[in-house]
């Protein structure tokens, strides 16, 4: 960092190639403890479960002041390309079970 950020917070979005925004999160939303950036330094994020459909995506990147304020943003910082044998429809696989009683 150029200088102290106060209360900083990371934060991601996934984007589809259409713009519609699939999902996003920061260490706000997390409720993880706050902090202060006064030098390099980097952030883990690891998906567990990673449930997009097929199609084209970006994952943003941003440092960001705990009242939203962008430090650094990083739009379309990493492509995605989903593949999949199964033909679900939509964005995001929702984990289900078909049950019938015929």
């Amino acid at each position: 960092v150029k200088k102290r950020v106060e209360d900083a917070d990371f934060g991601i979005g996934i984007f589809r190639n259409d713009g519609l925004q699939c999902y996003g999160t920061n260490t706000r939303i997390e409720q993880f403890p706050m902090f202060n950036l006064e030098k390099d330094g980097s952030f883990e994020l690891r998906l567990k479960a990673f449930s997009l459909l097929p199609g084209k995506y970006w994952l943003d990147l941003a440092v960001e002041t705990v009242n939203g304020l962008p430090v650094d943003y990083y739009t379309k910082a990493v492509f995605l390309e989903i593949y999949s044998v199964v033909g679900d429809v939509g964005v995001c696989r929702v984990p289900h079970e078909w049950k019938l009683d015929l």
